[in-house]
């Protein structure tokens, strides 16, 4: 198989993978026994958005010890680019936090 190829299978097991931790979590039950889904649609916005974000960052996370799992420099792939906007947005997150615990 050639590079591509590799690349493409790659990314399709990624997509996979993602998409069953996603179907997992979406069926976790709290102590409320709802799913994280309906959990997440009785939150308020602000709450709704910190679990997105939470997520995201898990899901980029896992990419990128994928990544160094296979012995990629992650600072070098394009899920670098990800890691920086997620921080862009905790930074956006963050002060707004510290304004509504006060």
């Amino acid at each position: 198989m050639d590079l591509q190829g590799q690349s493409l299978a790659t990314f399709d097991t990624i997509s996979n993978n993602i998409s069953r931790v996603l179907q997992t979590l979406e069926n976790v039950s709290g102590p409320t026994g709802k799913s994280l889904g309906e959990i997440s649609s009785t939150l308020p916005p602000r709450e709704a958005t910190e679990l997105d974000f939470t997520l995201a960052n898990v899901i980029v996370s896992m990419f990128g010890s994928a990544l160094r799992c296979q012995g990629t420099d992650s600072t070098k792939h394009a899920i670098q680019k990800e890691e920086e906007r997620l921080r862009s947005y905790l930074g956006k997150l963050s002060p707004s936090t510290s304004s509504e615990s006060k």
